[in-house]
């Protein structure tokens, strides 16, 4: 017998949320910021033609990405992509 299996996957949907007031500013997480920019400096070349970043949520890194000729933010919350396009 197949287990029930739900109609929709879990997933964290920030669509229509206040993530980035409630979870990023002035909440104390500034250790966690600079830590993930160190990686991302680390890691990625420090220059190129194209970057996608899979999970932007509302563009907090895209800072990083200034010298890539085109940067693409994928999400699955649209409001959360039009507030980094802001």
């Amino acid at each position: 017998m197949m287990p029930d299996r739900e109609p929709h996957p879990n997933i964290c949907d920030y669509e229509g949320s206040d993530y980035r007031v409630r979870f990023w500013d002035g909440k104390g997480r500034d250790y966690e910021d600079r830590v993930e920019r160190v990686a991302l400096r680390r890691l990625l070349p420090t220059q190129g033609r194209r970057l996608l970043e899979v999970g932007a949520g509302f563009g907090r890194l895209t800072q990083e990405y200034h010298a890539y000729e085109q940067v693409v933010l994928l999400d699955y919350s649209l409001s959360q992509l039009q507030y980094a396009q802001e």
